[in-house]
């Protein structure tokens, strides 16, 4: 049985990530205003940051329980479900931050749209038919 207190202290690891990633885009952009970064190479960092936080929401989707929130389940039935959706997220956020990094900037903007876009779908899909039933049982 956890306490609110465990509860609690179990998202401080994402909080932190997410903070580190946010303070990363902050620092991008103001390094453009400032002129020490140009226009493509800003859109650059703050896409593969932004591919980052996909990254980190899919490794801390399986761990956290996320899917729970919206079921009411026990957690081991959610287990499937919860990781199947972060693997995708995981994935499509190395496959972001790839497009970012090698990509045409012209390109890179669509690909990284339709690449994110994608895996929100598909993991909304497999979260669908992995879900578990009010008995407990896959749908």
């Amino acid at each position: 049985m956890t306490t609110d207190n465990d509860d609690t202290r179990a998202f401080l690891p994402l909080a932190f990530g997410a903070g580190v990633i946010i303070l990363a885009i902050m620092t991008v952009a103001a390094a453009k205003e400032f002129g020490w970064l140009d226009g493509s190479a800003a859109k650059r960092l703050v896409g593969v940051s932004i591919a980052a936080m996909l990254v980190l929401m899919g490794n801390y989707i399986p761990k956290a329980g996320f899917l729970q929130l919206f079921v009411d389940a026990p957690r081991k039935s959610l287990a499937r479900a919860d990781l199947m959706a972060g693997r995708i997220l995981c994935l499509a956020g190395v496959v972001i931050i790839g497009v970012w990094a090698f990509a045409a900037i012209e390109n890179a903007q669509l690909g990284a749209a339709l690449i994110g876009l994608a895996a929100f779908f598909l993991a909304v899909a497999s979260w669908l038919m992995l879900k578990p039933t009010h008995t407990g049982e896959k749908s």
